[in-house]
């Protein structure tokens, strides 16, 4: 049974918790995943070291074989405006799967996207879970990360695949999202799979189904926005080696 409303039960007043400091184990699960990234990136981390500027640069290569350069702003990161306007004007798109690529579908290189300065603790993991190139990992935390203060590309932002890859998998998801719910039999679709707690689930009838797409059409997307910060706080405190 399909409930296309009950994205908005999840966010209704006296239903919704904030979940920012998850001392569970869905949070652990979440803190080992991100490590885990970070570890198998292939770069060597530096300290983030800005060497007095007040923001970086992110240079990326258009198919014209014309260079464009992104600072960062007061609400986005260099590395983020640069995606958001590569995936804006058609270049650049999110996979299925929830990588950042060209077009046609073929990867971004080094040569193609490039940050003159360290990147901060918080885009590093985005863009190694993004299946972007990293040039300065760093675990920096930028100067507002303890606000959780960071913003995404839209289309990132409402990447499940993304998203539960940062989070450590569907199941995790789901755990977090019952934490927002009143329903106590209901499983989450996403992209024709259903799960559970446990992973994959098989849906017995009179189980209500969650799809992934009315969360994201949510006005605010505020569900998700939950989820993100979970992910953003446990950034946080792996930065610290926490």
């Amino acid at each position: 049974m399909s409930s296309p409303n009950l994205a908005l039960a999840l966010v209704s007043a006296g239903m919704r918790k904030e979940m920012v400091q998850p001392a569970t184990l869905s949070g652990a699960h979440t803190a080992l995943t991100l490590n885990e990234l970070r570890n198998g990136c292939g770069a060597q981390f530096e300290d983030y070291d800005m060497n007095g500027e007040q923001g970086a640069t992110t240079t990326v290569m258009l198919p014209t074989m014309t260079e464009r350069k992104f600072k960062t702003t007061n609400l986005m990161h260099s590395e983020m405006v640069a995606i958001n306007w590569m995936i804006d004007k058609g270049h650049w798109t999110v996979s299925a799967n929830g990588h950042v690529v060209w077009a046609d579908g073929k990867a971004i290189t080094r040569d193609q996207f490039k940050t003159a300065q360290p990147h901060c603790g918080f885009c590093t993991v985005f863009l190694i879970a993004a299946g972007l190139p990293v040039t300065k990992p760093t675990r920096g935390n930028f100067q507002v990360a303890a606000r959780l203060a960071y913003q995404l590309p839209v289309e990132l932002e409402v990447s499940a695949p993304l998203l539960a890859r940062m989070a450590g998998g569907y199941s995790v998801l789901k755990h977090l999202l019952n934490g927002l719910s009143s329903e106590t039999r209901w499983v989450l679709r996403v992209g024709g799979q259903c799960y559970d707690e446990n992973g994959l689930a098989q849906v017995p009838f009179g189980v209500t189904i969650v799809d992934w797409s009315t969360l994201e059409n949510e006005p605010k997307r505020d569900t998700i926005y939950q989820l993100w910060k979970v992910v953003y706080w446990q950034i946080l405190e792996t930065n610290r080696g926490k």
